[in-house]
């Protein structure tokens, strides 16, 4: 095979995987900020009545995004794309739906 045109190649999927890493790792730190919000916010109200429920919630909202930073953090790039892979294919419609809502999101924050 030629080397020539194998080593450039190389260089840049080494570098692609750099670049996932470091993403995947800027966005397991924005959502463990996004944890700490949640988590901050849950602590202000109060915990009688309807306001316990929605502290209830934002509390196991906040576990979630954890655990999902955590997950980013030390996830290898293939590992995170097989994991999707086996979500979109035992949930298509809900995949499709939220890959909807997320550029719909994306949409108004981008503009």
């Amino acid at each position: 095979m030629d080397n020539g045109a194998t080593q450039p190649a190389q260089a840049a999927e080494q570098t692609a995987a750099r670049l996932i890493n470091e993403g995947m790792r800027a966005v397991a730190g924005e959502l463990a900020n996004l944890a700490g919000t949640l988590r901050g916010e849950a602590q202000n109200m109060g915990s009688e009545g309807a306001a316990g429920t929605v502290q209830e919630a934002a509390n196991l909202a906040a576990d979630r995004v954890e655990a999902l930073s955590d997950y980013l953090r030390t996830a290898e790039p293939d590992e995170l794309v097989a994991s999707l892979e086996r979500i979109v294919r035992r949930r298509p419609l809900e995949s499709v739906l939220v890959a909807a809502g997320i550029g719909f999101v994306l949409s108004k924050v981008v503009r």
